[in-house]
């Protein structure tokens, strides 16, 4: 009989002691899940602040600019700065309507 009771006792501790464990785990994760999500809105605030999420192209274009196309090396058909490549880039600067016109 004080085998039996001892096994009921050793049973219902172990329980108790697994679910203690199991509540830790939870705790644990919910902990790591919310200080990720509160340092990722942390980044995104600061990145909205900072102005790092803005691009080149959104801050040329929220007001007027200058259109500037890059020459390197000698027009010629078979060079990198052909008439077809800067034709191309011409047509884009004249075409922006923020482009500073004299």
């Amino acid at each position: 009989m004080s085998e039996q009771n001892n096994n009921w006792e050793r049973g219902v501790l172990e329980k108790l002691a697994t679910s203690a464990l199991q509540e830790q785990r939870r705790a644990r994760h919910w902990g790591i899940f919310f200080k990720v999500l509160t340092f990722g809105y942390l980044f995104i605030i600061l990145f909205i602040f900072m102005g790092w999420l803005d691009s080149k192209e959104t801050a040329l274009s929220s007001s007027k600019h200058t259109a500037l196309v890059d020459l390197q090396g000698v027009i010629a058909p078979d060079s990198q700065a052909s008439a077809d490549n800067l034709i191309s880039s011409l047509q884009d600067a004249f075409e922006d309507k923020k482009t500073q016109r004299a």
